[in-house]
């Protein structure tokens, strides 16, 4: 993908506490809507969406393992992670891409 075909999403993040700092994004357009999606599922701000995903990720690397009666790659998440239930992969599968 070229830059001319990334979309420019820009988000202001609202300080959440002291600590906090107020910037600008640039964002691809996939990434925006993950946040967005991920945000919405769980009742958070765009803002607040961001940090606990950039958080999770600060913790170390998420892990792929392969099942071993499938073969398919598998996410391990940490014990603490969001739960997905069944309506929103209904949700999702709903969606058009």
């Amino acid at each position: 993908m070229t830059y001319s075909e990334k979309v420019r999403r820009e988000s202001i993040i609202e300080p959440a506490d002291a600590k906090s700092i107020r910037t600008t994004l640039t964002l691809e357009s996939d990434i925006y809507e993950h946040i967005k999606r991920y945000a919405e599922a769980n009742g958070l701000g765009f803002g607040k969406a961001l940090d606990l995903i950039v958080r999770q990720h600060m913790d170390g690397p998420s892990k792929f393992t392969k099942d071993e009666i499938t073969g398919i790659m598998v996410l391990q998440l940490p014990p603490d992670a969001p739960k997905i239930t069944a309506r929103q992969v209904r949700q999702l599968l709903d969606e058009d891409f």
